[in-house]
């Protein structure tokens, strides 16, 4: 995922929405906050904003600690001083495991049983493409041993 998270909730809204029962709010939750916290790792603190009071509002009364929380980042320098969010690396990986969590959701959510095939992918599928793409950009390198 390239981080089309308005993409991924209108695709996800054509299905379930989020007060059909908890597995669906919290999948909407989830796109959510990861909206947020990438708006906040770039430091654009106005979308951030725009996010947390358009977006996430919603889910105030159901997540309240998380949504009190979330509204603390903003007067941090670094969202990472967050104790809960110290291990947030950098934005790939961190997509890697909300896409991850989003699938579990959805296969949980009994509104979708019987209705997603998810694809089968080998293992060692993200290893080749990250090889792939280390390779492709070595080559188009201007100097590729700097």
């Amino acid at each position: 995922m390239k981080g089309e998270w308005e993409e991924a909730d209108k695709y996800l809204s054509g299905f379930t929405k989020y007060e059909d029962n908890k597995f669906s709010m919290k999948c909407f939750f989830e796109i959510r906050k990861q909206k947020y916290l990438e708006a906040l790792d770039r430091r654009d603190i106005s979308k951030a904003l725009d996010i947390l009071m358009k977006d996430l509002k919603v889910f105030s009364s159901d997540f309240h600690d998380t949504y009190k929380e979330m509204t603390q980042l903003l007067t941090l320098k670094n969202f990472r001083e967050n104790d809960s969010l110290a291990k947030y690396e950098d934005i790939q990986h961190t997509r890697v495991i909300v896409l991850d969590e989003l699938k579990t959701l959805i296969e949980a959510n009994p509104l979708f049983h019987g209705k997603l095939q998810f694809p089968v992918a080998d293992n060692s599928r993200l290893k080749i493409l990250m090889n792939q793409s280390f390779y492709y950009q070595h080559l188009f390198c201007q100097n590729p041993k700097a």
